[in-house]
This record gives structure tokens, C-alpha cells and sequence, in this order.
């Protein structure tokens, strides 16, 4: 009771807009090095959102009213535009549709929550996003991983929007930047990975 007290304590005197819903400003930032790993290979980017909620969690401990949010379409417009663009520094040819002589990249949005523990005087604040990657040449899906990005804090009043979006997408371009440097996934998009099987298994013979 007395560190609920407390956190309530700190939490009125930081700021009125504490209490408010907030939506997500979703700007994840790609870095990865230009290259050409991708050969110019085509590839489909698909975004799906498997969240169960638009909620990814609250400003403050036990606030009412106060939920982060961000909607599907926001979501997978900010990971598909950010894929898209990093695909194309790493050799890629991003298409707009399925196509016979192009890979899909199919990334599944698993997770994107803020969550917020109340301390004694501080809270601690855990950002996770999960990306799933998934590979699909044809009707196979020959690879596929998940990838997470994290933000991590330990925070002594409730934050304004501006610090949140910064945290969320943090946690969501570290997630997205994973995907990007997965080179197993690089090279299955390009179809390299089966040249590279094959050109090992002749040799060992």
C-alpha cells in the first residue's frame, strides 16, 4: 500500500497529461550498411499483426484511461515501410505484390507492449517488440525466426508522450534491425542458400 502511495505521489506532481490515453507515433529507425547481398533478387514484403490488442500497455501503474495504443495499420506500415527500406540498402528489389520469381519476406507482428512495474520509488519499464521472419520461396517456407528488441528503464515519474514514442521505438527498431542482419533469412530471400548447399555438397564428393 505505502509504495502505491508513493508512486501516486510521483506520478500527480509530474505531469497532468499522465492520466491521458496516448497513441503511439510509430518511426522505427533502419540501420543496417548498404551491401549488395541481395543480389537484386525481388522480394514481397508482408506485415501481418497477430497482436490480440491495439493496447501495448499504460503511463502509469494502476492509471485509468491512460492507455498506449497503436493500431494495426499503424504497425504494419511503420515495419513494412522500414523493412522495405532496408531490403532495398541491402541489394534487394522490393515489389509490391506476390510474384512467381519473388520471395516473400512474411513477418508476423507477435508482440509490441509497454509495460510499467511499480517500485517503491521508481518503476521499472520493460518495452518488447517480437517479430517473426519468415521465409517463402514458392509454396515453402524454407526459413523462419523470431526476432525481439527491448528497451529497458528504471523511471521516478510517469513519462509525456514524446519520451514514450522514443522508448517504443527503440524497442521496435531493435526488433526490425534483427530482422535485417539475420543473413540466413538474407539468404534464403536471395536464394543463395541453396547454391551455397549445393556448391558444398558437390565438393564434398
Amino acid at each position: 500500500m505505502i509504495r502505491w502511495v508513493a508512486w501516486m505521489l510521483v506520478a500527480i506532481t509530474s505531469s497532468s497529461c499522465a492520466w491521458t490515453a496516448q497513441k503511439a507515433q510509430l518511426r522505427p529507425q533502419v540501420s543496417v550498411p548498404s551491401a549488395n547481398l541481395g543480389g537484386g533478387s525481388s522480394v514481397y514484403v508482408h506485415t501481418v499483426d497477430e497482436r490480440t490488442s491495439d493496447v501495448l500497455g499504460n503511463r502509469g501503474a494502476g492509471a485509468v484511461g491512460a492507455e498506449i495504443s497503436a493500431s494495426s495499420a499503424d504497425v504494419v506500415g511503420a515495419v513494412d515501410q522500414s523493412l522495405t527500406t532496408g531490403l532495398r540498402s541491402l541489394g534487394f528489389t522490393p515489389v509490391p505484390a506476390a510474384a512467381a520469381d519473388a520471395s516473400e519476406l512474411k513477418v508476423e507482428v507477435r508482440a509490441l507492449q509497454y509495460k510499467l512495474t511499480m517500485g517503491f520509488w521508481a518503476g521499472a519499464l520493460d518495452v518488447d517488440a517480437a517479430l517473426k521472419a519468415i521465409c517463402i520461396r514458392g509454396k515453402d517456407r524454407s526459413y523462419e525466426q523470431l526476432h525481439r528488441g527491448h528497451y529497458e528503464d528504471s523511471l521516478q515519474v510517469v513519462q509525456g508522450a514524446d519520451n514514450n514514442n522514443e522508448y517504443i521505438n527503440s524497442a521496435l527498431s531493435s526488433a526490425i534491425n534483427e530482422v535485417l542482419r539475420d543473413r540466413q533469412l538474407l539468404d534464403c530471400l536471395a536464394g543463395t542458400d541453396h547454391a551455397a548447399s549445393a556448391a558444398a555438397s558437390a565438393a564434398s564428393h
